[in-house]
Order: C-alpha cells, then structure tokens, then sequence
C-alpha cells in the first residue's frame, strides 16, 4: 500500500482505522457512500442543477487523502494524473480533477487491503494486454482445445454409472 504515490504510514493508518479494516462494507459502493465521495444532483422539478458529492460521510477519510491525491496528480505519466487531466478537460473544474483522484485513491486502498495484493502500477497495462487477442482465430482454437482437453464435450457427472439396485449388496 506504501507504493501508491502519496500514500504514507499516517495515512494509510487513519484510513484502516476510519473504516474498521473494511470489515463492515460488502462492496466498493459503499466505501464511497461512507466517506462521502457518493454523488447526488440537485434537481427540483423541472430544473436540473450539477451533480456534486454528498459529503455526508466521514470527513477525516476525505481530508486525510487531500494531501496525497495532490502528491499523486504531482507525478506525471501515471494513472491518477491522466484521470486529473480527463475531469479538469471535462469539467473545466480542478477541484473536481482532485476529488476524483482522491476517490481512485480509496478505492485502490480498499481492494489492496481486502484483496491482499501488492500494488502495481502498470496493473491496467498489463490487463489491457492480456484481455486484447491477437486474432479472432486464436480465440476459435483456444475454445475449442480447451473444451476438447478438459471435458470431451461431456458433463465431468456423466462418466459416472451407477450399478443396478438388484446388484447392489446392503
């Protein structure tokens, strides 16, 4: 957890210690809805207004990650500093570049914690990679070998008979 850019031993301490080691949330939703990062839009009738963050979560998990999602953005060619340049060329609003890092902070957090795994910063490259096939062919023949090798095309339950109760000794 210490690899993420910006991420320190306070930090990543409060963070645990906010959330209970994640041990009461079921899934990513609702670690975002308990630090606040959720968003809500302001709507009334007809009229349709921005969409902001609900802020009604945990303030200290919010404020512990301002510093290093700023640290994060700081560091060129890497994920957090592209997602800052998406929401700033789209929104026109820093600020909203920052809480979106700071929300992808979280969550990496939260899966590196839960799923016990090292933090890889090319994870998305290489998993871009591996998911691209090189042909529609090779696709083709992987099913079918792998279909052919493990099964035979038969339910693995179907090779088993079962011997006539007559035969069968109590």
């Amino acid at each position: 957890m210490m690899k993420l850019h910006g991420i320190s031993y306070l930090s990543s301490a409060t963070i645990i210690a906010e959330t209970g080691g994640f041990l009461l949330f079921k899934n990513y939703k609702q670690l975002v809805s308990y630090a606040g990062y959720d968003v809500i839009e302001n709507q009334s009738g007809q009229h349709v207004g921005k969409t902001k963050i609900s802020k009604k979560g945990n303030s200290r998990i919010r404020r512990i990650l301002h510093m290093p999602s700023l640290t994060a953005i700081g560091k060129q060619d890497t994920t957090f500093n592209q997602l800052y340049r998406r929401v700033v060329e789209r929104s026109g609003v820093k600020m909203k570049g920052i809480v979106a890092v700071q929300k992808k902070l979280l969550l990496m957090i939260y899966y590196i914690w839960t799923k016990d795994i090292d933090y890889n910063p090319n994870f998305r490259n290489i998993q871009e990679e591996e998911q691209a096939p090189s042909s529609p062919l090779s696709i083709t023949v992987i099913k079918k070998a792998t279909q052919s090798a493990a099964s035979q095309g038969r339910h693995p339950a179907s090779n088993h008979s079962m011997p006539p109760l007559r035969l069968v000794k109590v």
